[in-house]
């Protein structure tokens, strides 16, 4: 039997390590969070990475400190939820409604926020890196300490 050349073998335990990752990522969600939620409408320092979350009525839920990355709350109701210290990396949040949202220092890195109601919502020392946030509702908002690097921002313009 012939033996790979070194290159190959590392790609292949690369792709291996890769897909694992991926994986484990896409598994995170923890289901007593998501009960937990679903039953309280809280679920403080939890782990809903992933969550399939959209249109869900969560107004005035308490999510700080909540692992939300990469989850989909496309056309959610987070009006007056608490999201302080929340990771929303990677998360859709397209065409969700955060009407005076408390969000303060929440990780935003990476997020989809397009045409988002973000009125009135306290956003400072929010980290908005690379965040899509085109034709999103700003109007009012706490943006003090945001930091919007590579953003693209409400009037489809990239922020320095």
């Amino acid at each position: 039997m012939k033996m790979l050349p070194n290159i190959y073998r590392v790609s292949i335990v690369a792709c291996i390590g890769i897909y694992t990752l991926m994986s484990t990522v896409a598994c995170a969600l923890n289901p007593k969070d998501l009960q937990n939620l679903r039953k309280k409408n809280e679920c403080i320092k939890c782990d809903l990475s992933g969550a399939k979350l959209s249109g869900a009525k969560l107004s005035g839920a308490n999510l700080s400190g909540a692992n939300l990355s990469g989850a989909d709350l496309s056309g959610a109701d987070l009006s007056r939820a608490s999201m302080i210290q929340t990771d929303l990396t990677a998360a859709n949040l397209s065409k969700a409604n955060l009407l005076s949202a408390f969000t303060r220092q929440a990780n935003f890195k990476d997020a989809i926020l397009s045409q988002a109601n973000l009125s009135k919502a306290d956003l400072s020392s929010a980290n908005m890196f690379q965040t899509d946030l085109s034709g999103a509702d700003l109007s009012g908002t706490n943006l003090s300490g945001t930091n919007f690097h590579r953003a693209l921002m409400p009037d489809y313009t990239i922020h320095p």
